[in-house]
């Protein structure tokens, strides 16, 4: 490892209130491999905007926020990637600036002298430790035959000096030996043997006889436990064994990864990990961090089809500013039939989406000002009524039965969940809290669950069925492969293998009269857990008292079993899983029409997937494969047609004769698929070469590398699906998607660069939105709507159905909230200077505009001023237009323009009901005049008002408005009238009973 020297002259400290050389940082950043960002969400970026430096440093676990003043920082803070929003003030930090060439031992010469010349000036960690420090040997034994699979990589001259001086350097300190072999005596070295104790608590008379063998050979014995959960149930335990806890063994909080003894202390330590035969992964609550939140899918790219909510299909063609009466503004550019632009102006960004249909046939363009994009809408508004109607009355038969409430948790459930060998993630607290939530009501649950692969979905399922299985009744879990359906049988099992739970996999694995003696004990109620495929929805299959049905990845279910999976959803608690959702699905979720938990933190020492796509060649391949053996991994090669699966076993085998090959696809006989599986996942096979029947499911934290053959073949999700088999644990993981040489067809192309792009952890979501939008949108509950999602889009669908749904609910109350255009002729924006990028600058001007209250406009304020800080006065004019706007829509205002009427500068107020605004506004006095059946006029409080003071005029005048109901005891006053509360109903022009005095003014010219 690089020298002392090299280490303090490779980091730059920063700290509050001193200077920073900015140009000379930047610099080092770029040596140093940091990537420069619109956003910084992952380690190894930088982003400058203004006086506003952010960094992420390798090694940290959040990144950092600098606020410049000038030259010298003003504030240093730690921020989340997710929100981009602000965490903690910090006095000081470092940021490591290591160049890859000062890194010796991470980047060595090619030449061999020049290697070894490197290796020679290298400094050793032992080099570096204090006098105190002990020098821990575990299990050198190991240590050496992993070593000789290192040797492949690295010269044995150059092996032989690193080790030798790390041996020699390591004796100069105190030295610990843990090892499980023969102990040896040498002078001046105690030793301690490492315990074999693995699952000792599943059996009571095992237990209790180890615990006094180790109480024979120690004075002292330690049981340690994480949490006080795991142990009240070792001390419950301990008590059914009938072995006393006192001075010699003892129970105390603290984390061991393996037991040991020494015969010297004579003292003995036990890991209740061991006890129960588990594997930690500890997580620290503090530091978890959520995965990067996924940018818009609605985000716009030049040249793309998109859809205007009011004027139908175009295409964008960029930003564009243009100047009138002197302001300048931004536009999007929309280009439409015939050639036609329209320009929307950046604060109506919400009005535009990407169009998103239902096939691969590019949509006809809209014509500006024909009425056949208002009879499209009209129509598809009338088509969803129908589904509307249906999917209410699927929620209200679920509401409407009593269902059975499960009781709270009881100990069994507490022990049970103390016994999970990882920490919970925030995220996963949260959603099994839902989840019992959901159980512990009367009525049926219907909860969908997103999480990203590897991101803890299972573990929810397993407490979830545990808690149902206590309380009496029967769980069915429904996954869409075999494969899948024995390695959740093997989790279940061995989750439950302490409980007296029965768990049955029903599967093609089973012969037809395993099937059928299976199926007769779920009828009588014999097992509790029950884990198949299609054969699950079966009409034979009958439960005796079914109480949860857990369904993995819906989206690979065919219609039959939709259907039936839909009336299972009127009857039974339903908990569905999935990684990549199907967008449709996780709309119900958002409309409220379905309950959804979203598990958005990766698990402890998660890395991103390494992702690249290459050109089919062997020697890509030999590399591959040979970079993971040599690091002692497994590796995954797809291969999806069974025809020619040996023959590339064959060739592989050919290619790597270092490695052990086996061969797995979903027409081999059903003993030999399972044989293979478990010779896999007991590495006596390194490179499993198998069609995408291992594509959900397996669990293996030593495969860390997959090669998918020809992956312009499968679709998106099946991508990204084989790409979580690797990356299980906290190693590297690495995907190659080989592809032939030459050109591909577009949606081939798009597919295979879209799972290159979306690397990152959490982008489940993402993929299921670029899949959406290569492979187009199906109706909610069939295939028949996929025209009128093709009429308008996929969001304009959606919002219309959303529509319908609540028109539905709320049986006629007031419909969709006014929209009010706003224009006071200040110049209002977000400045390009401000905010350089111009996706990032649309989505702000698009949040902006979709606030529905001053509180959002405020915390919008607060995160500019903590991701860009100070606001400037063309960006604080924008967000006050945004009060405006609000204040305006509670009045049913459509329109507020600046105009000059008889010499005077006035506001136009264009409202379907302006007596109503009248009414409203009555503190205002003369100040309002109605001027016709659609206008008013709003008089500014003095002449001359420009930019601040002009619109806080107007938000004054708005937020004077009075939407309460007159008193009985008066007159009443203009446009009111006895128990009226608020603005006048639709179609009331004049009020009754107004005063004589109430000016109508000239027409506006």
């Amino acid at each position: 490892m690089p020298s002392p020297t090299e280490l303090r002259a490779g980091r730059v400290t920063v700290r509050t209130g001193e200077k920073l050389a900015l140009a000379d940082l930047q610099r080092r950043l770029a040596e140093a491999g940091f990537s420069r960002m619109a956003l910084v969400e992952a380690p190894g970026e930088w982003a400058l905007r203004g006086g506003i430096l952010d960094v992420f440093p390798r090694g940290r676990d959040l990144p950092l926020r600098l606020e410049l003043f000038g030259d010298e920082i003003e504030s240093l803070r730690t921020f989340d990637p997710a929100s981009q929003r602000s965490l903690e003030q910090i006095r000081e930090a470092v940021v490591p600036l290591l160049t890859a060439a000062g890194a010796v031992g991470e980047t060595l010469p090619v030449d061999a002298v020049e290697r070894a010349r490197a290796v020679k000036r290298a400094v050793l960690l032992a080099d570096l430790l204090p006098a105190e420090a002990i020098v821990v040997h575990l299990e050198e034994e190991s240590a050496a035959r992993w070593l000789q699979r290192f040797e492949r990589a690295r010269p044995e001259d150059e092996l032989g000096t690193l080790y030798a001086r790390l041996a020699i350097r390591a004796m100069d300190h105190p030295n610990l030996r843990l090892t499980s072999s023969p102990v040896h005596r040498e002078e001046g070295c105690a030793t301690a043997r490492l315990l074999t104790a693995t699952g000792l608590a599943r059996d009571l008379v095992t237990f209790r006889a180890a615990l006094e063998a180790l109480l024979e050979r120690n004075e002292h014995v330690v049981l340690l436990c994480a949490t006080d959960g795991e142990a009240t149930r070792v001390r419950h335990f301990l008590s059914e064994a009938k072995v006393e806890v006192g001075t010699r063994l003892e129970i105390r909080t603290g984390r061991l990864s393996r037991g040991f003894q020494s015969p010297e202390l004579r003292t003995a330590l036990l890991s209740y990990d061991e006890l129960f035969g588990r594997t930690r992964l500890p997580r620290p609550q503090e530091e978890a961090r959520r995965a990067a939140a996924p940018p818009s899918w609605a985000d716009l790219r030049p040249g793309e089809t998109i859809v205007h909510m009011d004027h139908g299909i175009g295409v964008y063609r960029g930003l564009e500013i243009l100047e009138q009466d002197g302001r300048r503004t931004e536009n999007l550019a929309l280009e439409f039939d015939g050639g036609t632009r329209l320009y929307v102006p950046v604060t109506k960004a919400s009005l535009v989406h990407r169009y998103v249909g239902a096939g691969e046939v590019a949509p006809k363009l809209s014509k500006i000002g024909g009425k056949d994009w208002n009879s499209r809408k009209e129509a598809v508004a009338a088509a969803t009524e129908g589904i509307a109607l249906e999917l209410l009355r699927t929620q209200a038969m679920r509401k409407a039965r009593p269902g059975v409430s499960l009781p709270p948790d009881g100990p069994e459930q507490i022990e049970f969940e103390a016994t999970f060998p990882f920490e919970l993630t925030p995220d996963q607290r949260t959603g099994i809290a839902a989840i019992k939530q959901d159980l512990e009501a009367d009525t049926p649950m219907d909860r969908l669950l997103c999480g990203d692969v590897g991101f803890g979905k299972t573990e929810l399922a397993v407490r979830a069925a545990f808690k149902c299985v206590m309380s009496g009744r029967q769980v069915a879990v429904l996954v869409p492969t075999t494969v899948l359906a024995e390695q959740h049988g093997k989790v279940f099992t061995d989750r439950y293998a302490s409980y007296p739970v029965t768990v049955e996999v029903l599967s093609r694995f089973r012969t037809d009269k395993e099937q059928r003696a299976i199926l007769a004990r779920v009828t009588r109620g014999e097992v509790d857990v029950v884990i198949g495929t299609h054969r699950l929805v079966q009409g034979d299959v009958a439960f005796k008292n079914l109480g949860l049905l857990v369904i993995d990845e819906e989206q690979r279910f065919g219609v039959k079993a939709k259907e039936a999976l839909r009336a299972a959803r009127a009857t039974v608690d339903v908990l569905t899983l999935t990684a990549t959702p199907i967008p449709r699905t996780l709309h119900m979720a958002l409309l409220g029409l379905r309950d959804i938990s979203s598990l958005t933190t990766p698990p402890f020492g998660r890395r991103a997937i390494e992702t690249e796509v290459v050109v089919s060649s062997d020697d890509v391949v030999r590399d591959a494969l040979l970079r993971e053996l040599e690091r002692g991994g497994q590796c995954f090669f797809i291969h999806n047609r069974v025809q020619s699966i040996e023959s590339v076993a064959s060739k592989l085998r050919h290619s790597v004769p270092e490695a052990r090959v086996g061969v797995i696809h979903g027409q081999m006989p059903d003993h030999l698929v399972e044989e293979r599986m478990v010779a896999f996942l007991d590495g006596s096979i390194d490179v499993l070469v198998a069609t995408t029947i291992v594509e959900s499911g397996l669990d293996i934290p030593n495969a860390n590398t997959i090669l998918i053959d020809d992956a312009h073949h499968l679709g998106l999700a099946d991508l990204h699906q084989l790409r979580g088999r690797v990356g299980r644990y906290d190693r590297r993981a690495y995907c190659y998607l080989i592809i032939p040489d030459g050109p591909l067809a577009t949606d081939a192309e798009r597919r295979v660069r879209a799972i290159e792009e979306l690397s990152d952890l959490g982008a489940g979501f993402r993929i299921a939105m670029r899949d959406l939008e290569i492979r187009g949108a199906g109706n909610l509950l069939g295939a028949e709507q996929s025209g009128h999602i093709a009429a308008v889009g996929y969001e304009l669908y959606c919002q219309l159905l959303a529509d319908s749904v609540t028109r539905l609910r709320k049986s006629g109350e007031a419909g969709p909230r006014t929209s009010c255009h706003v224009s006071l002729g200040v110049t209002a924006e977000i400045p390009p200077e401000y905010v350089a990028d111009d996706r990032q600058r649309i989505e702000l001007y698009r949040r902006l505009s979709s606030a529905v209250s001053d509180h959002e406009v405020d915390e919008f304020v607060v995160e500019l001023r903590d991701r860009f800080g100070p606001l400037p006065e063309e960006l604080e004019l924008l967000t006050g237009l945004a009060k405006v706007r609000i204040a305006a829509e509670e009045l049913r205002i459509t329109r507020l323009v600046n105009i000059v009427h008889d010499g005077e500068d006035r506001v136009m107020v264009r409202s379907p009901h302006p007596q109503a605004v009248r009414y409203a506004l009555r503190r205002l006095g003369t100040r309002v005049r109605v001027v016709d059946a659609n206008h008013l006029h709003l008089l500014l409080p003095r002449p001359g008002l420009e930019g601040r003071a002009r619109v806080g005029a107007v938000l004054e005048a708005m937020r004077a408005a009075d939407l309460r109901a007159p008193s009985a005891s008066v007159t009443r006053p203009t446009g009111g009238r006895p128990g009226h509360r608020g603005p006048l109903p639709p179609g009331r022009t004049e009020p009754r009973g107004g005063p004589a005095d109430l000016r109508r003014d000239r027409p506006a010219k």
